[in-house]
């Protein structure tokens, strides 16, 4: 979508052509670890895993759209 109602942006291709496309709405579905909620004793541990907590790791995701159930893998 280029536009919250309407496609109001004119998109152009290569050869100054205007390209259409329908609209569609698409939900992603997908896991977020967090790695502050591990518990541990040790000071150390703790601020290495929060440090580390910074660097989101990608997971796969599942998207949900009108054409169905699709799995987006990580590349």
């Amino acid at each position: 979508m280029t536009g919250g109602h309407s496609n109001s942006v004119a998109i152009y291709d290569e050869s100054g052509r205007p390209v259409f496309f329908t609209r569609e709405r698409r939900i992603f579905l997908s896991l977020d670890v967090d790695l502050t909620r591990i518990r541990c004793r040790s000071k150390v541990v703790r601020g290495v895993l929060s440090a580390i907590n910074v660097i989101k790791v990608p997971f796969p995701a599942v998207s949900l759209s009108g054409s169905g159930l699709k799995l987006h893998p990580v590349r």
